[in-house]
This record gives C-alpha cells, sequence and structure tokens, in this order.
C-alpha cells in the first residue's frame, strides 16, 4: 500500500491549505492497476505486499481520514457485527479496525486457546478478496493481520504480472 500516494492525491483533492481530503475510491484505487495486456483492473501485488510489511497504524491513520461513504460504513458495520456473532467464542485482547472504500482492514489479537476455525470465517463477512497474516507475539498470543477487499466474485482474483 503506497501511503505517500494517497497523501500525494488528497493534497491536490484538498480545497483549502489546511483540509486534507483523501476520497473512498482514491484509497481503494491504491490496490489496484491496470493490466498492461488485458486494460483490465487487477490488484496490484506490492501493494497487498508493502501492507503485511507497514505497521498497521500507519494505514488506520488514513483510514481515518477518508471521506465518510455509506458503503464503506456498511462494510465496517458488517464486519463488526459479524465478530461480535461469530467469534463470540473467541477471546480478543486487542483489535483494531477500519473500512475505507471497498479496504477493510484488521489487526486483531487473541488468545492461542481459542478457537481458529471461527478466526477463520472472518473474510466471510462479505465478498471479498482476503489476505491474512498469522503470527504468534512475544506473550505467545495469536496475531492476525488481514486486509479484505471487496469484490462481486472472489474466485476471479488476479494480480499484476510484473
Amino acid at each position: 500500500m503506497d501511503l505517500q500516494a494517497i497523501e500525494d492525491v488528497a493534497l491536490n483533492n484538498r480545497e483549502s491549505s489546511d483540509e486534507l481530503v483523501i476520497t473512498a475510491d482514491s484509497f481503494s484505487e491504491q490496490f489496484f492497476v491496470k493490466d498492461k495486456t488485458t486494460d483490465k483492473e487487477v490488484l496490484s501485488r506490492s501493494s497487498v505486499d508493502n501492507f503485511f510489511i507497514d505497521d498497521i497504524s500507519k494505514a488506520l491513520t488514513y483510514m481515518e481520514k477518508v471521506d465518510y461513504s455509506e458503503d464503506s460504513q456498511l462494510r465496517k458495520d458488517t464486519l463488526e457485527q459479524f465478530i461480535i456473532d461469530e467469534l463470540k467464542d473467541v477471546q480478543i485482547f486487542d483489535q483494531k479496525s477500519d473500512c475505507a472504500g471497498k479496504v477493510c482492514i484488521i489487526e486483531m489479537t487473541y488468545s492461542s486457546n481459542s478457537d481458529n476455525e471461527s478466526i477463520n470465517k472472518l473474510s466471510n463477512f462479505a465478498k471479498n478478496y482476503a489476505f491474512e497474516s498469522f503470527k504468534t507475539n512475544e506473550n505467545g498470543d495469536n496475531v492476525l493481520k488481514a486486509i479484505y477487499i471487496a469484490t462481486d466474485d472472489p474466485s476471479q482474483l488476479s494480480f499484476e504480472i510484473n
């Protein structure tokens, strides 16, 4: 995810010298590129890879600056309700999440004694391209870091060809 590119677009879109505007579409577009051979929009491999390298708090900070959209709010509400309904047996210690445009991100620290089957269903809160990383922290707790990108058909995932 190229957070600098998002900020550059926002700076160009601002209406006053102290107003920073990031649209939901411009945020979502950071995860897509045009395939040079087919001219179709495909996922940017480097944007997804960078998400897992970067500190999630940076992405959340930018997401807070994204203009409100009903679609983003609906995705956020759906994700939060899914967590309440489907992860009720998971002991969650910390959770950071947000949605902007087509993109939802989450970082969740949960008990190593929790049912991983429930956690593995998290991407089912909507039709998404799902990219998840599972690690264990220094306390022995599990940490999920995930990005979910809305799509009409998750089976049609395609990445840019370098």
